[in-house]
């Protein structure tokens, strides 16, 4: 799913994705987002979902499991 060009995210989209990312599971598949502002990683990182929906920076990315570079998403992130 590409939320690349979303330009506000809230907590409105977590029912949906996580709808989505079971009904993928129970299918042997896998759901992947791509998006790449602090505003949706902020929902997933806040929620305790940022391991199921980590961020791909494209979708060429996400379908080859890619996921960005951790500073991409969350410019605030320190380096561990």
């Amino acid at each position: 799913m590409d939320l690349s060009e979303a330009i506000f995210t809230d907590c409105s989209i977590l029912t949906p994705l996580c709808d989505a990312w079971y009904d993928c599971r129970a299918r042997s598949g896998w759901l992947r987002i791509v998006y790449g502002n602090h505003a949706t990683d902020l929902v997933f990182r806040c929620t305790g979902l940022l391991d199921r929906f980590p961020a791909y920076a494209s979708a060429q990315d996400a379908g080859e499991g890619r996921t960005a570079d951790p500073g991409t998403a969350d410019p605030l992130r320190r380096p561990a």
